[in-house]
């Protein structure tokens, strides 16, 4: 996803949210507070990646950890996002492990 600065999507995978809603206005649909601290670092300007467990996207519960990593945009302001599963993260490093 990527996000203004003001948390306005300014493109998501989900259409309907594009620039008709906010990442504050998920958050508080999410009530996680892992999340929560993730998405207000990356609306302060912070780089990095937060664990999230059972993070729900798209109406959706991703059972166990998911890893959110997020970092600003210097050159607009907005900030860039994408959540993975841990399990999907285990499994292509296990791959790439395999096949060294």
């Amino acid at each position: 996803m990527i996000v203004s600065e003001q948390g306005n999507f300014i493109w998501h995978d989900n259409p309907d949210l594009i620039m008709a809603s906010t990442i504050q206005e998920q958050v508080a649909q999410q009530n996680n507070a892992d999340y929560n601290t993730g998405i207000a670092r990356m609306l302060n300007g912070e780089f990095g990646v937060s664990i999230v467990n059972d993070l729900t996207l798209n109406g959706q519960v991703m059972d166990g950890e998911s890893w959110v990593f997020y970092t600003p945009v210097a050159a607009t302001g907005w900030m860039l996002s994408t959540t993975l599963p841990r399990a999907i993260v285990d499994q292509h490093a296990l791959e790439l492990d395999d096949a060294s």
